[in-house]
């Protein structure tokens, strides 16, 4: 999986500024799609980074709008006693609510009206991005599947699915596992246990970051589906244009990602049962084990009435 991830970050590191002049033919020569990652989990990476981008926005608006209720990065943490949470409509824009648990050195920004949620940390690091899960996707605008995070959720629809491409994720080092040490941390930081990895944050950012921008134009979403491999998405754009050819390229490509998919989940079903398996093999040993243990207990415990 890291090496189907080294290729599409090289995608992404050579997407240049224009359209390809021959979209059809640069099409043809994208790499298959068993070379890159499965599209939910590159999707999960796109909008990690989307994210980061807005949480990076809601802490400047935060820093800004509440100076005084910020403290300093080397007062963050370890504050939880002195420092009680702060909860306020924000002063000069009380369209958004504003929770600071100064103490831990994280926020929420909530807008009232549309509900977008946003989880930033309060330190000057831009490292920022972290998983909780039952937020994920609130800081996407309203009914947009054309956000990253909106096409991960359409690709991950279910708690499984999403942990399954987080585990990818992990997998190629792009998340890393957060270790808070046991710690009783607020409740709200349940879900919260993985980051990006801060390598990939310095090395591909600027990158990622442009395609992003690039995303914004609805004219060239065929041809970056495509390139990221998400052939199912690039198929249903094609079919909106007047180009049998293109049509007959993506329709292909689909077929041969579904196929993928279809592979991939049969291949989990398997391990899965497999597992399952195994753990009822081990489960009737253990409980033969016991059963034994038990049986010699009262054989030791019966009085000898010879």
């Amino acid at each position: 999986m890291q090496t189907k991830f080294q290729i599409l970050t090289r995608l992404i590191e050579t997407l240049p500024d224009d359209l390809p002049t021959h979209v059809l033919k640069a099409m043809r020569a994208l790499p298959p799609s068993e070379l890159l990652p499965p599209p939910r989990a590159t999707w999960l990476l796109l909008a990690l980074f989307a994210y980061r981008e807005r949480q990076e926005w809601a802490k400047q608006f935060v820093r800004k709008h509440l100076r005084e209720a910020v403290p300093p990065s080397d007062r963050l943490c370890g504050l939880c006693e002195k420092d009680p949470p702060l909860e306020m409509a924000v002063p000069g824009d009380p369209e958004w609510q504003v929770n600071l648990e100064t103490g831990f050195g994280y926020g929420l920004l909530i807008h009232r009206s549309t509900r977008e949620l946003i989880t930033f940390g309060l330190s000057r690091e831009r490292r920022e991005v972290i998983l909780f899960l039952e937020d994920f996707g609130k800081h996407v605008k309203p009914a947009s599947r054309w956000e990253p995070a909106g096409r991960a959720l359409e690709l991950n629809p279910d708690p499984a699915e999403m942990w399954r491409s987080i585990d990818d994720l992990a997998a190629a080092r792009i998340v890393d596992p957060i270790d808070f040490n046991g710690s009783s941390f607020h409740p709200w930081m349940g879900d919260c246990n993985h980051r990006l990895n801060r390598h990939l944050c310095t090395e591909y950012a600027t990158a990622i970051v442009r395609f992003l921008r690039q995303w914004e134009d609805a004219n060239r979403r065929l041809w970056l589906a495509a390139m990221i491999g998400d052939w199912e998405l690039a198929d249903e754009l094609a079919r909106t244009r007047d180009n049998s050819k293109l049509i007959t390229l993506t329709s292909e490509r689909a077929e041969q990602s579904r196929e993928l998919r279809r592979e991939a989940d049969r291949v989990r079903r398997q391990e899965r049962k497999f597992l399952d398996k195994s753990w009822r093999v081990k489960a009737a040993a253990a409980q033969g084990q016991l059963a034994r243990a038990a049986s010699g207990v009262t054989q030791t415990n019966t009085p000898n009435t010879y």
